[in-house]
């Protein structure tokens, strides 16, 4: 897995459907200014993940009351 800033064409897969990347940080209302800097997760084929303090992809779900939780190792 990788962290990375948006790329143009950029989806992410949600309950409801594949949403854009960059719709969902307009709609977030995230200044333009700091939308490049939002950390996106991507795993090796480049499916988006999670995009932090926005969302994540319906493929992470995890259990009412349970946290998720994302262990970074060297």
């Amino acid at each position: 897995m990788t962290f990375r800033s948006r790329d143009p064409g950029d989806r992410i897969r949600l309950v409801g459907g594949s949403r854009k990347v960059k719709k969902l940080l307009l709609e977030s209302r995230i200044p333009l200014a700091e939308r490049e800097r939002v950390p996106v997760l991507v795993d090796v084929s480049g499916r988006v993940l999670w995009v932090s303090g926005v969302a994540r992809t319906s493929e992470m779900a995890v259990e009412a009351g349970e946290t998720m939780r994302i262990r970074i190792e060297q």
